[in-house]
C-alpha cells in the first residue's frame, strides 16, 4: 500500500475538516452506571470539547452491522477530527438535537476522521412535535 507524506496527510485532514459545519458540543456524563443507565442524582454532564462536525445518514450496511446497539432509534453517522477525545455515551450536543454516542467506527485503512454512530436521546421532542 503507498503511503502518505505527512504534508498530504495534513492536506486531507483539511479538507475533511472544511466539511464540518454543524457546531456540537461533547459531553461526558459523571457519576456510575446503574442498570437503568446514569443514575438521576449524579451531577450534570462535564463539557468535553466543542467542535464543528459533519452529520450524515449511515448506509443500511453499516445500521445492519451494529443494529444490537442502534435498534430501531433515530442514528446519525457523526464525522469529526481523528484526534476527538470521545467515547461510548458521551452526549453530543447540536442545536436542539442531543445524540448519544453508540458505536466508535473503526477505520479499515487509513484513520482521516473519527466516525461515530450516535443515537437521539429517549424522550427528547423535536421542533414541531
Amino acid at each position: 500500500m503507498q503511503s502518505f507524506s505527512s504534508c498530504e496527510l495534513n492536506a486531507i485532514e483539511s479538507a475533511l475538516a472544511s466539511t464540518y459545519d454543524v457546531p456540537c458540543t461533547i459531553k461526558r456524563p459523571n457519576g456510575t452506571q446503574g442498570s437503568l443507565g446514569y443514575q438521576s442524582n449524579t451531577p450534570p454532564p462535564t463539557p468535553i470539547a466543542t467542535l464543528y462536525v459533519g452529520v450524515k445518514q449511515p448506509s443500511a450496511s453499516i445500521l445492519a452491522l451494529y443494529a444490537d446497539q442502534v435498534a430501531a432509534q433515530i442514528t446519525a453517522q457523526i464525522r469529526m477530527p481523528p484526534d476527538t477525545d470521545v467515547q461510548q455515551q458521551d452526549l453530543l450536543v447540536m442545536g436542539d438535537q442531543t445524540l448519544t454516542v453508540q458505536v466508535l467506527l473503526e477505520p479499515q485503512s487509513y484513520n482521516f476522521e473519527l466516525n461515530v454512530l450516535a443515537s437521539k436521546v429517549q424522550g427528547q421532542v423535536q421542533n414541531g412535535g
